[in-house]
Formats: structure tokens, sequence, C-alpha cells
């Protein structure tokens, strides 16, 4: 029985920095965290965070449509060389929503959350909350987790709050956003 190899896709091909001789055909990216069989998932650490801000999401060089397209294509390779792990993204859960009041709403990384968790080949979500918006760590923070439970009943699939932290007032802060975990129904949370 023959076997081919996966070639990687045309997006990751300059990603692969594994040695400089690497053929585009490496079946091991150095992008996959937790690639152990003992592990329950990969982390997609897509230029380890997803973002188009160093093109121009205002003049649609590097759109969000561009960084899910990209998700599209990583996740489905993913799947292709080791459908036995779970995949995702492992970005800050930046929505798309360019009327928001607060930076990680607007779109101005060029990642879109909630359309990306809809990826077939993405099977759970992950986001950050350490900004500390509008002077209320508290408020915004809890906020943010009800938004991405939101969007873990909208996908029907586990969303993960993956780092947080504060500087001040952590016991207080941390209460208040480990009770929205618990009452919004988000999958889990891992303190930074």
């Amino acid at each position: 029985m023959t076997t081919s190899t996966p070639t990687l896709p045309s997006s990751l091909r300059t990603r692969n920095t594994s040695t400089p001789s690497s053929p585009a055909t490496s079946t091991s990216p150095v992008f996959l965290r937790g690639s152990s069989p003992t592990s329950p998932g990969a982390e997609a650490a897509l230029g380890c965070l997803p973002r188009s801000s160093t093109a121009s999401t205002s003049t649609g060089t590097c759109t969000t449509a561009t960084v899910t397209a990209w998700v599209k294509e990583l996740s489905a390779y993913i799947k292709s060389i080791d459908s036995n792990h779970l995949v995702a993204i492992g970005d800050e859960g930046f929505y798309n929503q360019p009327s928001a009041a607060t930076y990680p709403y607007q779109g101005s990384e060029g990642v879109d959350f909630a359309a990306n968790l809809l990826i077939s080949t993405v099977d759970f979500g992950t986001f950050h909350d350490s900004w500390g918006q509008s002077g209320n760590e508290t408020a915004w923070g809890t906020q943010w987790i009800a938004d991405h439970a939101a969007s873990q009943a909208s996908a029907n699939k586990p969303v993960i709050l993956e780092e947080f932290g504060v500087t001040s007032n952590q016991a207080t802060v941390y209460q208040a956003w480990w009770n929205e975990v618990i009452s919004s129904g988000l999958a889990g949370d891992l303190i930074w």
C-alpha cells in the first residue's frame, strides 16, 4: 500500500521554519502545539496569534475574509494529517463589529472570532482577557466572557478563556470573571 504525504498549503510554505532546507511537504509543521498522542488537542498558532494588522484591513489588502480563509486552509491541513486531535486557532478572540465602541470588537485586527468558530475543521475556540478596556477590568472582562459564551452557544462548540490577567485587584476581578465563566456555561478557563 502506497501512502502520500499531504502537501503543506501554499499560504503556509513560507511559514515552515523547522530548517532552512525543509521541503514544503513537511508533515510535522512547527506551528502545532499539542501534537503528542497524550494531548487532547492542537492549537494552530498561526504566526502565533493570527492577525492582519501588519497589513491594512482598511484598504482591503488583508481583511477578516483573508484571515478566515487562511484559518480554513490551515485547519483542514492539520485535520488531513491528524484527525485524532481537536484543533483550535489559539487566537485572542477578536470580533469583527466595525461600529463597536471598544478595540477588541472593532475588527481592526482582521480577525472574526464568530466566523472562525463556525469553520468545520476548528473544534473549539479560545480567547484572551487582559485588555482592561474602558477603565473597568471587572465589568469589561465579564461582558467579554459573556459574549464569547454566546458565540460558544451559537456555534455549538466549546470555547475556553485561554489567557487572562490583571495586575491589580486580582481577587475581586478574577472572582467576578470566574463567576461569569460558570454562570455563562463557558467550557473553561486557563489563568495566565
